[in-house]
């Protein structure tokens, strides 16, 4: 029981992260491979607050701020550019390689290479019956529930979330009923950043945190959007969830050695046997073409 409520609180920020890049991914086609580098500079955001005398809350608050920023930083001088010149999925991908590069040579220059951690002392615990989880496991647990269902309520329930599942739709006939595509583009990113950041935060309390370790979560990110579903946002969640489990379970039984090749080949067939992922949405012909 341990080993899979282990799993599934690792499958939890997992499913966040996916969540992140299809929020990006599935309205604008960017494949906003930067989160990677504002995973790994959100925790620098928030030891740099620290050093210069913030509290541990503004500090937190601070570095979600500059996270987000970022991901905007990344539409307004990068992929707007790039979308109003009707440049092509590879060029944006390109430039959010780019981008990735930078920020994590700047902050491996910045900071250096090593592990740093925020959390100081034990960590404390307490006892669910046979499940021992501690205090970081909580906060992941509650602030990646928070998240995810803040989102679904504001995507099902508001009118800016109604106006993004447009824009995740069908981006042409929403624009020429008048709406702004560009304000929508700029929520898509923004939002994902904060959600990023966020994750980044839970996971640098627990582990330690550097300069290299967005890639490795980009890519589960990545993992979970395809096997869950690449057009839709519930997808994700799913497909963290299993990665989370199934990670933990080889793991534990078999060796952290494997854990990175097991996921890989989870994620190869799928692509073999239900390419289109566990949730499938049917699409209007003409939103088929444009994805």
């Amino acid at each position: 029981m341990q080993v899979i409520v282990n799993g599934a609180i690792n499958g939890l920020v997992i499913a966040v992260l996916g969540l992140a890049f299809q929020l990006v991914y599935l309205p604008t086609k960017v494949f906003h491979v930067a989160l990677g580098a504002i995973f790994a500079a959100a925790p620098f955001f928030a030891l740099a607050l620290l050093n210069i005398g913030w509290s541990v809350p503004m500090a937190l608050l601070g570095a979600l701020v500059l996270a987000t920023a970022l991901s905007l930083l990344c539409e307004w001088s990068t992929h707007a550019p790039i979308s109003r010149h009707r440049g092509s999925f590879t060029a944006h991908f390109v430039s959010s390689l780019g981008i990735y590069i930078i920020i994590v040579q700047a902050l491996t220059l910045n900071w250096g290479a090593d592990l740093k951690v925020i959390r100081q002392g034990i960590d404390p615990v307490t006892f669910v019956g046979d499940v021992v989880l501690t205090a970081t496991q909580w906060w992941k647990v509650g602030g990646c529930i928070g998240i995810l269902v803040a989102f679904y309520l504001w995507l099902r329930f508001t009118r800016m979330g109604l106006q993004f599942r447009g824009l995740a739709d069908n981006p042409n006939e929403l624009a020429l009923r008048g709406y702004n595509i560009a304000w929508l583009r700029y929520v898509a990113f923004g939002v994902s950043g904060a959600m990023v950041g966020a994750a980044a935060l839970m996971v640098a309390r627990d582990t330690g945190f550097f300069p290299h370790g967005g890639l490795q979560e980009l890519m589960l990110a990545i993992v979970a959007a395809i096997i869950g579903g690449r057009q839709s946002f519930v997808g994700p969640v799913i497909g963290g969830f299993i990665l989370g489990i199934a990670r933990m379970e080889i793991e534990w039984y078999i060796s952290s050695r494997w854990i990175d090749i097991a996921t890989f080949v989870v994620l190869t067939l799928f692509l073999l046997l239900r390419p289109n992922g566990i949730i499938v949405r049917k699409a209007r012909l003409e939103a088929e073409q444009a994805s």
